[in-house]
């Protein structure tokens, strides 16, 4: 597998290539936009790797939606970042991304990721329905992980595809009062082992609202047991 990387830390792109190459993937290196457009004109791979803050700048977003002019959204794109900030991982995927890695990044989990976005993912992503040109309506069996500030974590045993909204409905959400459910929007889509993905969701609208109906719901279920015991 041919992997296209930007980023100008030289020290993680001799670690990167180091890793990759011991993993059988060919991987190029670039240290600016220049470099890596050049590479792109060249030969078309088959993942991009590309550092939020490429040149100190924050640029890496810009990267992404030229990358997708020159190439549409048929190739993966991995934003890595030292940076963990919610809002700048929704802001990335919202432009294009296909998932984000933190930096320091552990081999294990950049080669999951890349054997993730494999073949196999690619020909899902073409065959897959875009939620800006139509929509669709299927129930697929979920196991709620985690509920947080941002949104909430899932394991499913199909790909989603990043950016599509789906709708959570539970009996939880219902005791909420949230009985047409509660929608989300796909932030990443982790094989974490054969057959199940952890899906990483973030709230569609209504946040605060829905938080505050949480909190409240978890502060009347303690007081009710306590009342009980």
């Amino acid at each position: 597998m041919k992997i296209l990387n930007i980023d100008d830390d030289y020290d993680f792109n001799y670690v990167l290539s180091d890793v990759l190459s011991r993993n059988k993937h060919e991987v190029i290196c670039t240290t600016n936009p220049t470099e890596f457009f050049t590479e792109l004109e060249r030969d078309v791979p088959d993942i991009f790797l590309v550092d939020y803050n490429i040149l100190g700048i924050g640029d890496g977003e810009s990267v992404v939606k030229t990358i997708q002019l020159y190439v549409g959204k048929k190739i993966p794109i991995l934003i890595v970042s030292n940076a963990d900030c919610p809002v700048l991982i929704k802001s990335m995927i919202s432009s294009g991304a296909d998932g984000f890695l933190k930096k320091p990044i552990s081999e294990i989990d950049l080669i999951q990721k890349i054997n993730y976005l494999k073949n196999p993912y690619k020909k899902q992503r073409e065959a897959s329905i875009s939620p800006d040109e139509s929509a669709c309506e299927l129930s697929v069996p979920t196991e709620m992980i985690e509920i947080n500030q941002e949104g909430a974590f899932l394991k499913v045993r199909h790909f989603i595809e990043p950016r599509t909204i789906v709708k959570l409905e539970s009996s939880l959400f219902r005791n909420m009062g949230f009985l047409g459910g509660i929608l989300f929007q796909v932030a990443d889509c982790t094989l974490i082992e054969e057959n199940c993905y952890k899906v990483e969701l973030h709230f569609k609208n209504n946040k605060h609202e829905i938080l505050d109906k949480f909190k409240l719901y978890i502060a009347t279920s303690i007081l009710k047991n306590d009342l009980s015991a």
